[in-house]
Formats: structure tokens, C-alpha cells, sequence
């Protein structure tokens, strides 16, 4: 008996000593210019082989509001956005990315002993791992074959194929362009053949990779642990894109690997939060990351459950993204949907997350109580002059009470506008039947500012009973400017929809 206790007490040990030294690693796969209905079974099966397990996610976000390849690639790789990293087109003159180092160098300067490697055929993309100078800058191998000219998705695929076969690398990024350029010439649409054919091409490329990773000894023996990201810059409209369209901007992402045990991501991703995903992944300490905009897509958000005396409205408090300083710049609010579509070329300008002046000013319930401060708060869109973002939740799990006419709604929040400004703002919630049928709705408004040299938000609120039938509710917020100006410039902040029984 004792040499059983002893034999599994070494057992035990011998597992627990393997899960330590079990090495992570991981390989960010950017693929320029897929669609997320390309991501399918039949036209990339290798892509969709690396969620179609339990260690797997399929998700869809947002790229940059800039859809030149530039700004988003650079927001994929350096984790903050294009008003911080400065690249807002295709040109990057005079760039430097000192004060906001992409991840590889971020893992170099956490463990310098980490191997890093890009392999690139798109001529720009080079700028990110490098000095202005031209030095690299945190990559142990930086490849570059011209897509053009050197066959340059072939190559790159064939150095990365060699790279996992006999090199111990830690942090790869492996680059494919030619969809994109499938994209430009023939369109960028899956109605379209040299399109879908390209997905196919490139797809198989990429088996060819996860096949040289899987047949690696640590990945066998399990003395490896891998994260595979799948990341897209952009996706089209026609044969081309920059503009801030939804078929422009709506991209798939793929987070493959044992760390993965994410059922929904709830929030939409967005590429600024791969190089936070791939840190944290990697062991980098939270503090080492705290001037990053992304977030962390392991660490799944949780959005507010039915339940009673809870606001329901996430990220109500616009604090979950770091504020801009000006609305020129379309965040992607963090749990809200974008809406508004004012054009083809200009798409969908919706609000942002503003941050708020010295002299902004919380008017609360007792007009002569100014309460404390706020961070952020969102405003509209620079362009057009109607801006909109829209927020769902299901409310079935509280139908019994609610046909009972037993439950009870506050709605409230902060309105106003910034200094000089005569746009408003609105906050409604519609309530919706089993069939998505509209059963009532109530709006909150603005009342009347009559100072103009301030940016100031008012308390607004109301009250009333759930009517019976109600299985959802949709939260609009509404920002309206003046039509003759481009631009909208009214605010809100601090929304909360919360339930209540009225029995209590």
C-alpha cells in the first residue's frame, strides 16, 4: 500500500513539474482584407478548423475607423489607437514608435531572452518593427518578401513553415496580403469567384503553417502551450475601402489554443485589443500594460444579468474605453452597436467617447448639488449631424412578473452638450414583444441649458411600469447637431436602466 501511495505521490509531482514547465507561446495570423462570412467551412476549412473545437472562438469586431491598412495594422500590433500611434493612412513619414512599442517588443522588453519574428509582404508593414532609421526594433527576425515582385505570400509561408520547424520561436507574426489584392482587382465580396478562389489558396497556406506548429515535439509532448490569433485589418466595399462603412470595418477574429474557454466574448473585439491578448497570454504584468487601449479578450466581459435593482445598461458610465480628445475619433464604444450610415464613402459615423474638459460640469437631481466629476462621457460623430448607438437585453427570464404588470422601470442619465454648442441628446428605451414588435417606448431629453460657455450635463430622469409582453429591451442613444454643420457635439453620460418589483 505504501508503494502505491508513494508511486502516485511521484506521479503527482512528475505532472505537476510538466504543467510548470509547459512554455507559452504564440502565433498572430493577420490576414488582409477577409471578410467574416469568408471564414467558413467551405472556402478556409483551416481557419475554421481552429474553432470548430472546445479550445476555439469565432468572433466579429471592429477594425480602426481609419480602413487603410496603416492605422489598423498599427493598432493590432501597438495595442493603442491611431490618435496615439499617429499612422492614419498608408504613409508612414516620420513615424516613431518609442512611447508605444508593438507587442513583440513589449515581450522583449518583459523577458529579452522571448524570440520574436514578423514575416511580412506588404512593403509598409516593416515600418512597425522598425526605427525611422530603418533599425529593427524588438525582432530577433524580421522577413520581408514584396507580394509583388518576390511571390511574396509563398515565401513567407514557406519561412514560417521553416521557422516552427526548426527554430524555437516564441512570438510570431505571419502576414498574408493576397486577399486583399484579390479584393482590389475583382471586388471584395464572397459573390465573387477570384475572390472566394483566393480564400481557398490562401487558406490552404495556412494549414500549411498550423500543420508545422502542430507537428513541432513540444506541441506533441505538451510542453508547449500555443494561442493562435487570427486578425484582419479591414474589409471592403467594391474594390476598395478607408471609409468608415460597416462592410468596411466589420472584421472576423479567431483566438485558438488551450487558454481559450470563452463561450461569447459579449463585447465586440477590436484589433487595438490583440497586442493586450497576446501580453497577458504571455505572463506580461497588468502595470506593464496599463498604457494600452485594448483589453484583454481572455478575460471574457460579463454583461449585466436580468435581475432586479441592477442597471442594465453596460458601459453606461462610458468609462470602459479611454476618452479621446475629440470626437474625431470613432472608438467603437466598448457594448454598444454603431448605427448611423451617412454614405458610401464616409459609412457609419456614430458617437465616440470624449474626455471631458477641466470645466465640465455634473448638474445632478438638486440643481444647486454639482455632483463629482466624470472621466468620459460619449458624444456624436464627426461627420453628419445625427449620430446613434443601440444596446440589447433580453428581459424573458422576468416574464412572469413583468406580464403581472409587477415590474417597474427608472430610467435615467446625464444630457447636455459641449461649450457653445446647440446639439442634443437623447436616451430611449424601446420595449420589445417575443416577435421583436415594438410595444412602447420612453424617451429622456435634455430640458433647456441656458449656459453656453461651459460644457455642462443635466440630470434627466422617468419612471413607469414594464408593459406586459415585453420579452426585450433596446437602449438608443440619440445624438442630434445641426444640419448646416458637420459634426455633432452633444453629450451623455452616467445611463441606467434599472428594474424594480413594485410589491416591495
Amino acid at each position: 500500500m505504501f508503494k502505491k501511495v508513494l508511486l502516485l505521490f511521484f506521479f503527482s509531482f512528475f505532472l505537476s513539474q510538466v504543467a510548470d514547465a509547459t512554455e507559452k507561446k504564440v502565433l498572430v495570423i493577420g490576414l488582409d482584407g477577409i471578410l467574416p462570412d469568408a471564414v467558413n467551412k467551405e472556402y478556409t476549412p483551416n481557419l475554421y478548423s481552429l474553432f470548430d473545437n472546445d479550445s476555439g472562438l469565432l468572433a466579429f469586431g471592429y477594425t480602426q475607423d481609419l480602413t487603410f491598412s496603416g492605422p489598423s495594422w498599427s493598432a493590432t500590433f501597438n495595442g493603442v489607437h491611431h490618435d496615439r500611434h499617429g499612422v492614419t493612412t498608408n504613409s508612414y513619414t516620420g513615424h516613431d514608435f518609442t512611447d508605444t512599442p508593438h507587442f513583440l517588443k513589449r515581450l522583449k522588453m518583459f523577458d529579452p531572452d522571448i524570440y520574436t519574428a514578423s514575416l511580412l509582404t506588404w512593403d509598409q508593414l516593416p515600418n512597425n518593427f522598425k526605427k525611422p532609421d530603418g533599425t529593427p526594433f524588438g525582432v530577433d527576425s524580421l522577413v520581408f518578401h514584396d507580394r509583388h515582385e518576390d511571390n511574396g505570400d509563398v515565401n513567407v509561408t514557406k519561412a514560417t513553415v521553416e521557422l516552427l520547424r526548426y527554430q524555437d520561436p516564441d512570438a510570431i507574426f505571419y502576414y498574408q496580403n493576397d486577399i486583399d489584392a484579390a479584393g482590389h482587382s475583382y471586388g471584395f465580396s464572397m459573390d465573387i469567384e477570384e475572390y472566394r478562389q483566393q480564400l481557398r489558396v490562401t487558406d490552404q497556406r495556412v494549414g500549411d503553417v498550423l500543420e508545422a506548429l502542430n507537428s513541432r515535439t513540444g506541441v506533441t509532448d505538451g510542453t508547449e502551450e500555443w494561442l493562435i490569433v487570427v486578425v484582419s485589418d479591414h474589409g471592403g466595399l467594391g474594390t476598395g475601402h478607408r471609409g468608415n462603412y460597416y462592410v468596411q470595418r466589420f472584421v472576423p477574429m479567431i483566438l485558438s489554443g488551450p487558454a481559450v474557454d470563452i463561450e461569447d466574448m459579449n463585447v465586440r473585439p477590436r484589433v487595438v485589443d490583440v497586442a493586450r491578448t497576446v501580453l497577458s497570454f504571455m505572463g506580461v504584468p497588468e502595470e506593464e500594460q496599463a498604457d494600452l487601449d485594448g483589453r484583454n479578450l481572455l478575460d471574457p466581459v460579463s454583461m449585466p444579468e436580468p435581475v432586479f435593482d441592477t442597471n442594465l445598461v453596460f458601459n453606461g458610465d462610458a468609462e470602459f474605453d479611454r476618452g479621446a480628445k475629440d470626437n474625431s475619433l470613432d472608438h467603437a464604444v466598448s457594448g454598444w452597436r454603431d448605427q448611423q450610415y451617412t454614405g458610401a464613402y464616409d459609412g457609419w459615423h456614430s458617437m465616440t467617447v470624449l474626455q471631458l474638459p477641466e470645466d465640465e460640469t455634473h448638474i445632478g437631481p438638486d440643481e444647486n448639488k454639482i455632483e463629482r466629476k466624470a472621466r468620459n462621457a460619449f458624444i456624436g460623430g464627426s461627420k453628419g449631424s445625427f449620430s446613434k448607438i443601440t444596446q440589447h437585453r433580453d428581459l424573458s427570464p422576468l416574464e412572469t412578473d413583468i406580464d403581472q404588470r409587477n415590474v417597474k422601470y427608472e430610467l435615467d442619465g446625464y444630457l447636455g452638450r459641449k461649450a457653445r454648442s446647440s446639439d442634443k441628446m437623447m436616451f430611449m428605451a424601446v420595449f420589445l414583444g417575443e416577435n421583436n414588435e415594438t410595444i412602447a417606448s420612453v424617451m429622456l431629453k435634455e430640458e433647456e441649458i441656458n449656459r453656453t460657455d461651459k460644457t455642462v450635463l443635466n440630470y434627466e430622469e422617468t419612471d413607469g411600469v414594464v408593459p406586459p409582453g415585453t420579452r426585450k429591451v433596446v437602449f438608443s442613444l440619440y445624438a442630434l447637431g445641426d444640419p448646416s454643420q458637420e459634426g455633432v457635439y452633444a453629450l451623455a453620460d452616467k445611463l441606467s436602466f434599472v428594474l424594480k418589483k413594485r410589491n416591495n
